[in-house]
C-alpha cells in the first residue's frame, strides 16, 4: 500500500469524521436487500478476495461504502471474472485507504 506523508495525518485526522458523514455506508441488511447473498457467503467471498472488507463505524457496527458495494455488483452483473473482481477489489481497498 503507498504511505501518507506525515505532513498529511493531521489534516487527515481532522477531517476523518467529516469524510466518514459524507460517505454513504450499507449495513449488511441494506446489501442483502439490494444483492441477497447470506452472511455465509459474503465472509466466504471476502476470505476469497472477491468482495471488500467491511469498515468498522463502531465498536458494535459494520459496513460497507455504499459506492463499493454498488461497484462490485455491476461488476457482477456486467459478467466480470474472478480474476477481474479481484483486481477491482484491490484497487476498491486501495482507494478506500486514502479515506479512511
Amino acid at each position: 500500500f503507498p504511505t501518507r506523508r506525515s505532513s498529511d495525518l493531521f489534516s487527515i485526522y481532522k477531517n476523518e469524521s467529516l469524510i466518514m458523514k459524507l460517505i454513504k455506508f450499507m449495513k449488511f441488511k441494506e446489501i442483502n436487500a439490494f444483492f441477497p447473498l447470506s452472511r455465509r457467503t459474503l465472509n466466504r467471498q471476502i476470505k476469497k478476495g472477491l468482495w471488500t472488507k467491511p469498515v468498522r463505524i463502531s465498536d458494535n457496527l459494520i459496513a460497507w461504502p455504499a459506492h463499493e458495494v454498488e461497484t462490485l455488483v455491476a461488476a457482477r452483473l456486467e459478467g466480470k471474472s474472478y480474476q477481474q473482481i479481484i483486481a477491482l477489489v484491490n484497487r476498491l481497498e486501495i482507494e478506500r485507504y486514502y479515506y479512511f
